[in-house]
């Protein structure tokens, strides 16, 4: 089982993500499911766009839902897979439209929220494996290379809210970008 850089155990953190569309959730989870990936980490399929210490102010989301506002959906369009390795065991489709965005909607989760707990800077992207052997994060790069614009052609017009108690995520707000 993958463990994050990020979420240390008995931890306390606020994520801000978007969701995928379900097409691309199904085929993901089903090829890390095949591959032996196993709970939460096999089912989770979203663009993080911040991960930060939860101070438990609901004002601060509160916040965070009228800056973002009237900012505007965001039409993303995933690229070729790529990995982060040696760095992190990990593979992703990158933004490859809508990642200036997603850098600025990052930016000013942090300015409201609270700095970034992952020990990497932040690069928006949609895992595809995480901390599989060598061959099947190879095979991950070569099955999801030219998927069909369907699938990876999308808007976002809202962001989620969770809070990670417990070792359990809990759902907190949608937050409009209309």
């Amino acid at each position: 089982m993958a463990v994050s850089p990020t979420l240390l155990t008995g931890g306390g953190y606020l994520s801000i993500i978007a969701r995928v569309p379900p097409p691309l959730v199904e085929r993901i989870v089903k090829w890390r499911r095949e591959h032996g990936m196993v709970g939460a980490v096999a089912e989770s399929c979203h663009i993080t766009l911040l991960i930060a210490q939860d101070s438990a102010d609901e004002g601060k989301l509160g916040q965070l839902e009228a800056a973002l506002a009237g900012h505007g959906a965001v039409e993303v369009v995933l690229g070729e897979p790529e990995s982060f390795q040696p760095a992190s065991p990990v593979t992703y489709l990158p933004l490859a439209r809508g990642s200036d965005c997603f850098r600025y909607l990052h930016r000013r989760s942090v300015e409201l929220l609270g700095k970034s707990e992952s020990p990497f800077p932040y690069e928006p992207h949609l895992t595809l494996a995480h901390g599989l052997e060598e061959a099947a994060l190879a095979r991950s790069l070569r099955d999801f290379a030219g998927l069909d614009s369907q699938l990876t052609s999308f808007i976002i017009d809202q962001l989620q809210a969770y809070r990670y108690t417990e070792e359990t995520w809990h759902h907190l707000a949608d937050i409009s970008l209309h």
